[in-house]
């Protein structure tokens, strides 16, 4: 077996090993959030694309674009990893002529506060949070501080990466409850349409007009990312 696909077959295994531990913690985020109070929102459409089998995110973007009403404001993507989210997300909005709204920094944000000031209790962050558009893109604020802008590098910090998922679970009703209002509000203030992409669980929460769901076999995810491995190296 050459060295090639003995790496190839290592991706794939810790591929599927993730795709079983997503599911169970979905599962279980999901029961959470119920439990809270939270309540699933009522999607328009949902569509499921299997991107191992569309040649290229171009036409993965063609496809979900074809589904596209005018009215749809909101657009969802999830998927399992390495399914081509966060590429389909960003090429569908430069096509629609959208804007992305980002999930993960809010989580990124409430971890860097939890681990680096040491805060517990986010109820008063959330009340100072809020979104603003700057030169095209959605924009995390706290008070003054563009945290977007000004905070990107520290919130891709090694430290704060291991520990989000750990400050998501006690922090993710009230991250939910904020964005989904604050998506509301963008949705209403734009003449644009807006792209999230993220994990279904915390999506279905979320108001949405055409959810979108990318599946592909766990091989053609484990060679696509040996190919960015291997362009990185």
């Amino acid at each position: 077996m050459s060295s090639h696909e003995t790496e190839i077959q290592k991706i794939q295994s810790a591929l599927e090993s993730r795709d079983r531990d997503d599911s169970l913690i979905d599962k279980q985020n999901r029961e959470d959030l119920s439990f809270s109070g939270l309540k699933e929102y009522k999607v328009e459409k949902r569509i499921t694309i299997d991107s191992g089998k569309t040649d290229g995110v171009e036409n993965v973007v063609d496809k979900i674009i074809q589904e596209v009403e005018e009215e749809y404001l909101i657009i969802s993507i999830d998927g399992l990893s390495g399914a081509g989210k966060s590429t389909t997300a960003r090429l569908l909005a430069q096509r629609l002529g959208g804007v992305l709204f980002s999930m993960g920094e809010v989580f990124r944000y409430i971890t860097y506060l939890y681990c680096v000031r040491n805060l517990s209790d986010f109820s008063e962050t959330f009340e100072n949070l809020d979104y603003k558009i700057i030169e095209n893109r959605i924009c995390l604020f706290d008070k003054k501080i563009n945290i977007t802008f000004e905070m990107e590098n520290e919130l891709r910090d090694k430290r704060i990466e291991a520990r989000i998922s750990e400050v998501a679970k006690k922090s993710q009703v009230e991250a939910i409850q904020f964005m989904s209002l604050q998506i509301k509000e963008l949705s209403k203030k734009l003449k644009k349409k807006i792209i999230i992409e993220g994990r279904a669980f915390t999506l279905d929460y979320l108001p949405t007009d055409l959810q979108v769901t990318l599946i592909a076999d766990s091989r053609i995810r484990a060679e696509r990312r040996w190919k960015q491995v291997s362009q990185k190296a």
